[in-house]
């Protein structure tokens, strides 16, 4: 089934009493465009995430990310600079001594000198922690894509209904088509005929005229090619994916073919159909945009 370029999915996991938060949205693009956001801990697992994401999708612009909250307690603990502690112990007692000072120098005193203890962060391990990205990341993909073959669906319905109106309205320009042909056909003759009255012309030559002449008006090849295209179109739709730029390029081919069809068949009726039926193809031309 054919997936559409948009689409959302968040996935989370508590580890160690933190949460971690994974959101991936993606729009239709050209290409395949990733923008990843990470705590500045762990932008050592940003190549990771990057190539995963393009490992699964082939097209569409995705915005990637990852959050951390919750208790960061495991990751800190208190350190105890005991180097700076003998240096004020000295400090001290060289005061005692020198100036005949009285006092005890015991823990009360010590522990008012607030930058003996320290709060030090512990790295994180960063095998652990893409354990975990990995599996929310892959929890999340299989989620965004899931909404966005919901939506391929229904992008599929529409262009399906869409094409079969083209397809009936190519139909009733064939049928027009060979009535206005052999009108036109009997007409030329006429014309011819009353002019080589008065001109005297080979009969072989008048016909091969009149036949060139019907030949430049003929749309035959046209609807042939059209149909063509709509049944390459409606297979490619059966397809599961990476099918959005081969469905534009053969709605630019089959604009083409009926651009060739107006301008050729001189007659209102076609004129209304080939007017409908590029209505209809700009309406799955704005659709198929976002079909990865």
């Amino acid at each position: 089934m054919i997936q559409s370029m948009t689409g959302y999915a968040r996935s989370e996991c508590k580890d160690k009493g933190r949460v971690f938060v994974l959101e991936i949205r993606s729009v239709n693009h050209k290409y395949c465009d990733i923008s990843i956001k990470l705590p500045k801990t762990l932008l050592g697992l940003e190549g990771m995430i990057k190539k995963t994401v393009q490992e699964k999708f082939s097209r569409g612009k995705f915005d990637v990310l990852v959050s951390r909250n919750g208790s960061d307690d495991y990751t800190r603990r208190l350190v105890l600079d005991e180097e700076l502690v003998s240096q004020y112990f000295n400090i001290l007692q060289g005061l005692k001594t020198k100036f005949g000072l009285k006092g005890d120098i015991d823990i009360n005193l010590l522990a008012g000198f607030s930058d003996l203890i320290k709060v030090a962060e512990i790295e994180d391990d960063q095998k652990e922690i893409e354990k975990v990205l990995r599996l929310l990341l892959h929890r999340a993909m299989d989620s965004l894509i899931k909404a966005r073959m919901e939506e391929g669906k229904a992008l599929c319905n529409d262009i399906v209904k869409r094409i079969r109106i083209v397809a009936s309205a190519i139909n009733r320009v064939d049928k027009i088509a060979t009535k206005v042909l052999s009108a036109y056909h009997k007409r030329l003759e006429e014309r011819v005929s009353s002019l080589n009255r008065s001109l005297k012309i080979e009969p072989a030559r008048l016909a091969q005229e009149v036949a060139l002449i019907a030949e430049r008006c003929d749309i035959t090849e046209e609807i042939v090619r059209f149909r063509s295209h709509i049944k390459q179109f409606n297979k490619l739709l059966k397809e599961d994916k990476g099918v959005g730029r081969r469905l534009d390029f053969l709605l630019q081919e089959m604009n083409r073919e009926i651009n060739t069809v107006g301008s050729k068949a001189n007659d209102a009726e076609i004129s209304i159909e080939v007017v409908n039926i590029k209505n209809e193809l700009e309406k799955v031309r704005e659709q198929v945009q976002n079909i990865e």
